[in-house]
């Protein structure tokens, strides 16, 4: 299963802004769960029904700027699990 997210290209790899909506899209997926890390520490979880999720990259009263995590699995209809790990940099 391939995964398509919005990422931004940056000069040390994929990026994203901060208080910006992230969409997931695996095609042919039941539903995505996931979770984004910083210093080995979840800020973030994700979990939506269907092939596309958005989240909006914010935590209350917190900065959360620099590397992070990005862990999902998305689910067939035969609930096998396909996924992925990629660090990315917070702008």
């Amino acid at each position: 299963m391939k995964f398509d997210i919005n990422w931004i290209k940056t000069k040390n790899g994929n990026g994203f802004v901060q208080n910006d909506v992230l969409t997931i899209y695996a095609k042919g997926a039941s539903h995505i769960s996931g979770a984004i890390y910083k210093n080995n520490f979840p800020i973030l979880a994700i979990f939506g029904l269907g092939e596309r999720v958005k989240i909006k990259l914010s935590v209350k009263r917190k900065n959360i700027k620099g590397l992070a995590l990005l862990k999902l699995r998305a689910f067939d209809k035969n609930n096998r699990g396909f996924g992925i790990d990629d660090v990315f940099i917070i702008i």
